[in-house]
Formats: C-alpha cells, sequence, structure tokens
C-alpha cells in the first residue's frame, strides 16, 4: 500500500484509486482494504478535518472504526509453564515470548525446513528495530547522529518509554521501528502504543 502515496506527480496514486472507488455503485456494500507493513494510517484515513477531499466535510462522510487490536502477542508461549532462571540460558524458551515472528523462524513448520540460527534472528531483530535497513549498514550512516525517534526505538524494549498518543513519533513507530498499536481514536488524532515484554529485541 505504500507505494499508493509516494507521490511522483501532482497527485499520489492513492488520490486516482480513491476517485475510482468513489465511482463504484454505492449501494452494493463495497469498501477497499489496504495493507502494508510499513504505512501510515493518516495517510489513506486522515482525520475529516486534514482531508484534502472537499466531499468529505461537506458530505460529513463517516470513517471506519479502525482495526488495531490483532492480539498475537506470546501466542506460542506456554503460559501455564512455570518457567526457571536456567530456562533463560536457551534460545527456544525466550525466543516465544513477544511476537510470533521470532518463534517461527526458529522452528518453522514447513516439513524438513531448518530454522534460523538464533544469532541471526537477533540480527534481524537489530535490523526491525533501526527501520528496516541492515544495522551495519545504519550503523555506518549514523555515526555522528541519530535522530530521536531511532532513540525511542532502540531503548524502548529496555526502558518501556511512554509515548504521547499525539506524539508524531507514536504513528512512526508503529509503522517503522516494532512498536505495537494498541488503541487509535475514532478521529484518528491519537494513536496509543507500546512496546510488549519482548526479550529477542530487548537483546538486540
Amino acid at each position: 500500500a505504500s507505494i499508493l502515496v509516494d507521490n511522483k506527480g501532482k497527485e499520489s496514486l492513492f488520490y486516482y484509486l480513491r476517485h475510482a472507488l468513489n465511482l463504484l455503485p454505492h449501494d452494493v456494500g463495497i469498501f477497499a482494504v489496504f495493507t502494508d507493513t510499513t504505512s501510515n494510517i493518516s495517510n489513506f484515513s486522515p482525520a475529516s478535518k486534514r482531508d484534502r477531499s472537499q466531499r468529505v466535510s461537506s458530505k460529513r462522510y463517516q470513517l471506519f472504526n479502525p482495526f488495531y487490536l490483532i492480539d498475537t502477542i506470546d501466542i506460542n508461549a506456554d503460559l501455564k509453564k512455570v518457567s526457571t532462571l536456567k530456562d533463560s540460558e536457551y534460545p527456544q524458551c525466550f525466543f516465544m515470548y513477544g511476537r510470533p515472528l521470532w518463534s517461527s523462524l526458529m522452528s518453522p513448520l514447513l516439513g524438513d525446513t531448518k530454522g534460523f540460527e538464533p544469532h541471526s534472528i537477533i540480527n534481524l531483530a537489530m535490523d526491525k528495530l533501526v527501520g528496516g535497513m541492515t544495522y551495519t549498514s545504519w550503523k555506518e550512516e549514523h555515526k555522528n547522529r541519530i535522530s530521536n525517534v531511532e532513540a525511542l526505538a532502540i531503548l524502548g524494549p529496555r526502558l518501556c518509554i511512554d509515548i504521547v498518543p499525539q506524539s508524531e513519533y507514536a504513528s512512526s513507530l508503529v509503522s517503522n521501528f516494532m512498536r505495537f498499536c494498541i488503541n487509535i481514536s475514532n478521529d484518528r488524532d491519537n494513536i496509543i502504543t507500546s512496546m510488549s515484554t519482548e526479550p529477542v529485541l530487548a537483546e538486540a
């Protein structure tokens, strides 16, 4: 979906797609769904007062309630088992906590497919925490400067930093830096975010 908001001309592709969708019959129950791992919700469903279309404000269109409660944290962890300090020595234990990505990489369910080594998963987590580029490249480019949002992303898994819902950092941290969205106000002005207890990111 993010390619739709790359402005290469006067208007983005999303602008034209939106107009095309508006030409569909309004009484047949059709709606469009956009998915992406690195897009801001405000790009596709902004608050009405910020929408560039006069038809939105004049016709008082209502926004769909946002989808955000996709609860997948710790779904692979055995929460009934009492873990010991000894258990924490083994990646198979703490890789089960947090988002299911980590445990699925270590123990894939596709026949004889071999899982990733623990250090490879940690390296991937490091890449994710700095916005998706390789950590090595990021470190080379940012020798003398780290942005505020990057600092918050890196320290977040260890320090449990609260981000003000109205802050521009909230949306950026969710779309690019592994932070979780736990609530979005209906007007899209406030985004409540959190960093879950995630040993893999804390180690990264």
